[in-house]
């Protein structure tokens, strides 16, 4: 079975793969109708999880180009002195 999850009509949901069968056969499975799933929930926390790393790394690569952006300024300001 193949999961990815999503918001379909503003609920947690996944797009479920059935195992032997085709894309012709996906369909969407409410979050809420399979909470006793453990594969889901597993699911579920990988994917939250790679997604708050992702929203990690980009605020710490905006924290580094403000870094540069400042250590530019200092630069500056020090050969004009």
């Amino acid at each position: 079975m193949h999961k990815k999850p999503g918001l379909r009509n503003g609920r947690l949901a996944f797009l479920v793969r059935w195992k032997g069968y085709g894309p012709e056969h996906d369909e969407w499975v409410d979050f809420l109708d399979q909470h006793d799933c453990v594969e889901i929930a597993r699911c579920l926390h990988a994917w939250a999880l790679k997604r708050f790393r992702r929203e990690m790394d980009a605020d710490e690569r905006a924290a580094a180009r403000r870094d540069d952006v400042s250590d530019a300024r200092d630069k500056k300001r020090a050969r004009r002195d």
